[in-house]
């Protein structure tokens, strides 16, 4: 559930479910692993469930890249821990400006993590579960999640940020640390090599 008491209290919890991702022992993380926290919260994303086509049972990421491959698709949203795999038709772009709450690290862009070509780097994460967190404070309004994650990146000791856009005052959150587990990937790149390790759809920060 998203974190509404953020604004309330410093420090909060919530038991989050958590699936051993189903990948070898001996797979490596990338060498910048605030390439793998973007993520982008699901209940604010208008077109979340406006997917063409839902396939359940599928085991793997590529596999559902496989799928969504053969199907046309534009991108697809793959739920490791549901075995969900869902197959778009719209663009990408579109489905984020159907998102209005987003979150991500401070030390790197996502524009900088998806042309380091490393497979599924700086792809956003979501159908996430949310744990302990150190709440800094917040600013606003703020225009856009690029001058959010900049604010972050010029606070001492704010290492994430979360930022509404759906909300009027559009507030950008700043935090020390957070605990966010996903269990979704979204597929955004077709062309991205989605048999790494990498591309694993579960995700924890």
């Amino acid at each position: 559930m998203m974190m509404h008491c953020v604004a309330i209290a410093l420090t909060c919890s919530y038991m989050a479910l958590f699936v051993s991702a189903e990948i070898p022992a001996t797979a490596t993380i990338s060498p910048n692993d605030d390439c793998y926290r973007f993520s982008v919260e699901p209940y604010y994303c208008k077109s979340r469930d406006s997917y063409e086509a839902r396939l359940v049972d599928v085991a793997f990421t590529s596999e559902c890249h496989k799928i969504a491959t053969e199907r046309n698709s534009t991108f697809f949203i793959y739920n490791q821990n549901e075995g969900n795999c869902d197959l778009f038709d719209m663009s990408v772009e579109k489905f984020y400006e159907s998102c209005d709450d987003f979150f991500g690290p401070s030390a790197i862009t996502r524009s900088e993590c998806l042309a380091s070509n490393t497979p599924c780097a700086g792809f956003r994460h979501t159908d996430c579960h949310f744990g302990q967190y150190s709440y800094i404070g917040k600013q606003l309004p703020i225009d856009d999640e690029e001058t959010c994650q900049n604010i972050c990146k010029a606070t001492p000791s704010c290492a994430f940020y979360q930022y509404y856009f759906y909300q009027a005052y559009k507030p950008c959150q700043l935090f020390n640390f957070y605990h966010i587990e996903c269990h979704a990937i979204i597929g955004e790149n077709m062309s991205a090599d989605f048999t790494s390790s990498l591309c694993n759809a579960n995700s924890s920060s």
